[in-house]
């Protein structure tokens, strides 16, 4: 058997072909290289957008919660006038209070006797009923003076 030296197998193989070798690991690398940075620049910006999703989302909830407050102080804010309404309401209709109001603030006063005008009326069953008025007068001469129909309209309404 025949062996030759490595020495020789080396000298007749093409330069091209040993250099490829070395000339495509660095290609390799520097892809490798530019493929992470690619990859770290796309990681950035996704966990920027993801980011940036979630303070959105916590701005919209702010703002959704802002205006939930603001409900409901005008919920209490109206609430509170109902009820004020509701007791100036049942305060209109005590009769003593209106009472009280139209003599105190509106100047009214109890008619006197003499003041007083009745009306006589008619069936109502006709649609075309007349009303008469008749204006009726204390009998005897007490009454009708000025000054007595005028004590007598006060007895009466204090004891009325």
């Amino acid at each position: 058997m025949i062996v030759a030296e490595n020495r020789q197998y080396l000298g007749t193989m093409p330069q091209e072909y040993n250099r490829s070798k070395p000339d495509r690991s660095r290609a390799n690398r520097q892809k490798q290289k530019n493929r992470r940075k690619v990859r770290a620049f796309v990681q950035v910006i996704a966990a920027f957008a993801v980011a940036l999703l979630i303070i959105s989302r916590f701005a919209v909830i702010s703002e959704y919660n802002y205006g939930i407050r603001n409900l409901k102080r005008e919920l209490q804010e109206l609430q509170k006038t109902n009820e004020r309404l509701s007791l100036q309401l049942a305060q209109a209709q005590d009769i003593n209070w209106i009472e009280e109001y139209a003599t105190t603030h509106l100047g009214m006063i109890y008619p006197d006797n003499r003041d007083i005008v009745y009306i006589a009326v008619e069936d109502i069953q006709d649609e075309d009923s007349h009303f008469q008025i008749t204006e009726e007068k204390p009998e005897g001469r007490l009454a009708t003076d000025g000054w007595i129909a005028a004590l007598i309209g006060k007895f009466n309404t204090i004891f009325h």
